[in-house]
């Protein structure tokens, strides 16, 4: 108990390395897609994205990047990890449709080994960085608590 006390005292006073990220909740089901959702609505109108990294758990590295420094996000280049293949694709939704900005991080068919934590970050080309998490748990079947079907993974907003 005195150690868990210590190491919240000592955030406090140094800092806390990160602050608690916007953190969403997605059920996805194996062999069906799953829609990792992310804002990348920028702030203002003469702004706009440069670059999406996804991670993984604990990763360092990304394992999907949309890479728009040189072009516009439309022509951005798109590269996947190497164990996701042609699994995983970043998709764009146009600011006019109802959703803004909310693109996805779409899985499919997703695996067992898919399930986890994932971590958004948007860079802008004005506005400060921006990111956040997805928490993706699988279900075996297509019926969901309740027993609704599951179509492309359900979401609900959380902490």
């Amino acid at each position: 108990m005195f150690v868990c006390f210590y190491s919240r005292l000592v955030g406090l006073i140094r800092g806390s390395p990160r602050r608690e990220e916007p953190r969403v909740h997605v059920v996805g089901v194996l062999g069906e897609r799953a829609s990792l959702p992310c804002d990348m609505t920028p702030n203002t109108t003469d702004d706009e994205v440069s670059l999406v990294l996804w991670y993984k758990d604990d990763s360092t590295t990304p394992i999907y990047s949309c890479d728009a420094r040189r072009s516009r996000l439309s022509q951005a280049h798109h590269a996947p990890a190497d164990w996701l293949g042609h699994r995983a694709y970043l998709r764009l939704a146009p600011p006019e449709e109802p959703t803004g900005g909310l693109a996805a991080l779409e899985l499919y068919p997703v695996h067992e080994e898919d399930e986890g934590l994932y971590r958004c970050r948007v860079d802008f080309r004005k506005a400060r960085t921006r990111n956040y998490e997805v928490a993706l748990k699988l279900n075996q079947s297509k019926e969901a608590e309740g027993g609704h079907p599951v179509r492309g993974g359900h979401h609900a907003d959380c902490c």
